[in-house]
């Protein structure tokens, strides 16, 4: 494995909120559920119609992620108090394992800063364009609560939970003995093994990618706790 590379960050529904996370129950108990996919984690911007401000048109160059974090509490502090919820600030990174190439060829421009684009260089199959060092802070800080690996495509959707996969069955992984608290795989290795399933089993997202998920913080609206789920 060859490191990490932060891709950006996201504000989604507390775990614990109602209707925070779209899984069947038999998943949810004695579960907090974490996914990069805002489909079955619901995103806090996901419906722009119902925030007390428009939100920038330019977040960031990688799809669904904000590129600048300090940007994304200032507006998710104010849209808690206006929806009165709660949500988790996140950080999802993808791993670079061996094979990874970035070379000339991959050289890029956002937003008038150069990156680096990763994009028909997976050792695994061409995926879509991942930009990295676009992300202010540019690395996951040690404070963060690593939760987990994610594997998912280059648009994020799961793998584990959103593909229909029978883990058990089809990957030979027993989902509920090896996925942790947030359904997620706290080793590399586990998620590598299942990555290589899933590019078999759903060619059509393939090649999947694994991704790391971080807890950076809480943003909550005053008197909110007691909206969670019990």
């Amino acid at each position: 494995m060859e490191g990490e590379a932060l891709l950006g960050f996201s504000a989604r529904l507390h775990p614990g909120m109602p209707g925070a996370v779209a899984l069947a129950e038999e998943l949810l108990t004695d579960r907090v559920p974490v996914t990069t996919d805002r489909n079955i984690w619901e995103d806090l911007f996901w419906d722009e119609a119902r925030l007390p401000i428009p939100i920038p048109e330019w977040n960031g160059p990688n799809t669904y992620l904000w590129e600048d974090l300090t940007t994304l509490i200032e507006f998710a502090s104010q849209a808690v108090e206006h929806l009165r919820t709660r949500v988790w600030i996140v950080g999802f990174s993808v791993v670079l394992d061996n094979g990874w190439r970035l070379g000339s060829e991959c050289q890029g421009q956002t937003a008038g800063v150069e990156s680096k684009v990763l994009g028909a260089v997976s050792p695994h199959g061409p995926v879509a364009p991942l930009y990295l060092n676009s992300s202010n802070p540019v690395q996951a800080s040690p404070d963060w609560d690593l939760l987990g690996h994610d594997v998912a495509d280059s648009f994020q959707y799961s793998a584990i939970v959103n593909m229909g996969i029978d883990l058990k069955t089809a990957c030979n992984i027993d989902q509920l003995a090896l996925l942790n608290k947030h359904l997620l795989f706290d080793s590399y290795d586990q998620a590598a093994k299942f990555r290589k399933c899933a590019d078999k089993l759903a060619p059509a997202h393939a090649p999947f990618l694994v991704y790391r998920a971080y807890l950076i913080r809480e943003v909550s609206c005053e008197g909110c706790a007691d909206a969670l789920v019990s």
